[in-house]
């Protein structure tokens, strides 16, 4: 069985933001700082959905910011990468909407993580950021994932390393067993990375790498996996020829170190 997890990122040319009044600081490294003093409690700061943004022309590039069209009735699971100054001031918004665009249920939640079900009526629905007494968001990314996944699975963001590790809620046993890396290039605003089965059983860290990554910047991302979790083995794999080729070249780094 293959399970997804789906990466949420902010995207500096999305329209979907509310940027009156705002000053936005867009990081190379994909971290957005908002602050918005002039924004009132209630307004939405950034939201993704399954439908376009109105008066923007369907094209292939603007699909990869576009929600995944989930399964109605089974529970999926928001948890939020970011720094809320202060704390609570931000809540994760899930509104769903019929045919006809109309509101037919929504789920709000000041704090962090979320987990909701979209129903038979469905049509459409978003995820937002919804403003309350906020000062600052530093915004990382937003996982999504199937509750069944997420009853496996603690979710655990490593922001200097580029990735996110997916650790099993049971005891994993002996150090001695096998820890796996995937490794990602980042191409989409939300990324679908597909998880299968037997991954699921040890340590797993997914690194999403750019065209700017060195091998010796992968070597050190998996050697601090192998050190943090006391880790003898790592099984690491790609799916496509520039991670694949990068990551030969770490692992041929990592040898010679020894």
């Amino acid at each position: 069985m293959v399970e997804k997890l789906y990466s949420l990122t902010w995207d500096t040319a999305d329209p979907n933001t509310d940027t009156y009044g705002a000053q936005i600081n867009y990081n190379t490294t994909g971290v957005v700082e908002y602050q918005n003093e002039l924004q009132p409690a209630g307004k939405k700061i950034h939201w993704w959905s399954t439908q376009l943004p109105e008066n923007t022309p369907q094209s292939i590039g603007y699909g990869s910011k576009l929600l995944p069209q989930l399964p109605r009735n089974e529970q999926y699971q928001l948890v939020l990468d970011a720094e809320i100054e202060p704390k609570e001031s931000v809540g994760i918004l899930v509104a769903a909407y019929d045919e006809q665009n109309q509101l037919v249920d929504e789920k709000l939640e000041l704090t962090q993580e979320l987990s909701f079900e979209l129903s038979d009526e469905t049509h459409d629905y978003e995820i937002a950021l919804e403003k309350f007494n906020n000062e600052k968001v530093t915004f990382r990314r937003m996982y999504l994932l199937p509750v069944s996944l997420w009853d496996m699975m603690t979710l655990e963001p490593r922001p200097p390393m580029a990735a996110v590790d997916l650790l099993p809620r049971q005891d994993w046993g002996n150090p001695e067993e096998t820890g796996n890396l995937m490794i990602r290039t980042e191409k989409r605003v939300i990324d679908a990375t597909p998880l299968e089965a037997e991954t699921l059983n040890h340590p797993l860290r997914v690194v999403r790498i750019t065209p700017k990554w060195s091998a010796e910047r992968l070597a050190d991302v998996l050697q601090e996996f192998k050190d943090h979790y006391h880790l003898h083995n790592v099984t690491c794999w790609s799916e496509d020829a520039a991670a694949q080729k990068l990551m030969s070249e770490a692992q041929a780094l990592m040898s010679k170190r020894k």
